[in-house]
């Protein structure tokens, strides 16, 4: 059974970990290899700064643990889009580790996530997606999120991929 807590600062390590693994499987079809294998190295290249962000105040890391193995994560907050109202909320990062894919722990991270957003009073809220990476668009969509029309290029150094704005109405 999936169990989803709070994450703490004892979980940072584990995070890394699961994040280089989730993007080393789901964007290798986007990214050279070489970038994805230096992904929490020394060899990691810097980012670019980005453009002026809302400084987040409300934050979860939400952790998915199967048999106490972490095995997803989800980060929620107050959205950091600047043109956004302060209704909106923001799903910035959903990791699965690949090993645990298509078992429905993205599904409940996803849905955990709103839920949280829906207990601080938010009523909208938004996310980032590379606009090649397929898969992830369809599982957004198939949880109700749509493209909203905004578009950003994000910057990792030296690659420049587009990405699209999601929105959801979040309903109790």
């Amino acid at each position: 059974m999936i169990n989803i807590r709070h994450g703490t600062p004892a979980d940072r390590t584990a995070l890394r970990a699961l994040a280089r693994r989730a993007w080393q499987a789901g964007y290798a079809e986007l990214l050279p290899k070489e970038y994805l294998d230096s992904l929490g190295t020394d060899r990691e290249p810097a980012r670019p700064p980005q453009p002026p962000q809302r400084t987040p105040t409300k934050i979860a890391r939400l952790i998915a643990e199967l048999d106490g193995i972490i095995v997803g994560a989800a980060l929620v907050t107050n959205a950091r889009d600047l043109e956004l109202p302060e209704t909106h909320g923001e799903l910035a990062v959903l990791n699965v580790d690949p090993d645990h894919w298509h078992r429905g722990i993205g599904r409940t991270l996803l849905n955990e996530a709103e839920a949280w957003l829906r207990s601080i009073h938010l009523i909208n809220a938004v996310l980032w997606t590379f606009a090649d990476n397929q898969r992830a668009r369809t599982f957004y969509e198939a949880s109700g999120w749509t493209p909203d029309g905004a578009t950003r290029t994000e910057s990792l150094t030296p690659f420049r991929l587009a990405e699209l704005r999601y929105g959801k109405t979040l309903t109790a």
